[in-house]
């Protein structure tokens, strides 16, 4: 039980064999008077998992995460951004990965075998509309997908209601662009109407996606170490 907003951290030494399915479920409640809130949680500085909390009961969530194998080997660090925007209440969080090997005979599925943490949680503003960092993506690489979530809150929640109601999140490489993302105006779990989301919240609301952007065609600018930008427009 977290009150107020707080983190789960910690490590856990990931069982060795080959994994048909790595099965996350988070299951949380709220309890007394409470806001929607943020959670996430990061595997080896890697986000895996985003969502909105309801403002009342209890919720459950599986996802499946097989897709980022990679990261359990070895010591596996995680942490847990809990949802903490309450009045006079708290929220209760339970939090596991099972894993499910592969049938004897059978093929591992397919899945990245590198995945590289970007941003983490940064926040653009219109003062800061913009984020640097320094990259290494492997010679040799045979195709990269990035992973993006684009998420309005606080002041920006309702961007959407805006004129003109237009949001473009573009990602560059060297200053050269290399993806956008028109992203989606969906709502809290208490946007607008705080009675409309019980007991059915809108769409994404407890398992946001990131958006997947095959950016493989321009592997000739990634490779090696360089820039990576991602910036706000409007």
């Amino acid at each position: 039980v977290c009150r107020p907003e707080c983190t789960i951290s910690g490590s856990f030494a990931a069982p060795s064999g080959s994994w048909a399915i790595i099965l996350l479920i988070y299951a949380g409640e709220a309890r007394g008077n409470v806001f929607d809130s943020a959670y996430s949680l990061f595997v080896n500085g890697v986000d895996v998992f985003q969502g909105t909390s309801p403002e009342y009961g209890r919720w459950s969530v599986l996802k499946d995460i097989t897709e980022y194998t990679a990261l359990f080997k070895g010591t596996v660090n995680f942490v847990f951004h809990v949802p903490g925007a309450i009045i006079q209440g708290n929220f209760t969080t339970w939090l596991s990965i099972s894993f499910y090997p592969v049938p004897k005979g059978e093929t591992p599925p397919s899945e990245p075998n590198v995945i590289l943490p970007l941003w983490s949680g940064v926040s653009l503003t219109q003062s800061s509309p913009s984020a640097t960092l320094s990259v290494n993506v492997p010679y040799n690489t045979l195709n990269a997908t990035l992973e993006l979530y684009a998420y309005g809150f606080g002041l920006d929640e309702f961007w959407y209601t805006n004129e003109p109601s237009f949001r473009d999140v573009i990602v560059s490489v060297d200053s050269k662009p290399i993806a956008s993302v028109l992203p989606f105006p969906y709502i809290n779990t208490g946007g607008i109407d705080l009675f409309a989301w019980r007991p059915i919240t809108a769409v994404f609301t407890l398992d946001d996606p990131a958006y997947r952007l095959d950016v493989t065609p321009a592997l000739g600018l990634l490779e090696g170490e360089h820039e990576l930008s991602v910036q706000v427009l409007n």
